[in-house]
């Protein structure tokens, strides 16, 4: 999406988040938190989609520290 779509950040972006959703459906909670983890640190000049990014997070970290111990949530407001 980055490659085709640079000039087009914004959207690159939002279609970054959905592909996210898509794998964390998929149960491929890896891939779906890498990706959300690359929209929160690289798209600060979309302050809505970072923050939709870290509420995503946030759900499939909590839903994934139910089954496994190790995942820590990030409880900041």
């Amino acid at each position: 999406l980055i490659t085709t779509y640079s000039s087009y950040r914004y959207f690159a972006a939002k279609g970054l988040i959905l592909m996210a959703k898509n794998f964390h459906a998929l149960n491929d909670d890896f891939q779906a938190t890498y990706i959300l983890e690359n929209v929160r640190d690289n798209f600060n000049t979309y302050v809505e989609l970072v923050e939709i990014a870290k509420q995503q997070l946030e759900l499939i970290k909590s839903e994934v520290s139910k089954s496994n111990a190790s995942v820590e949530t990030e409880n900041k407001n």
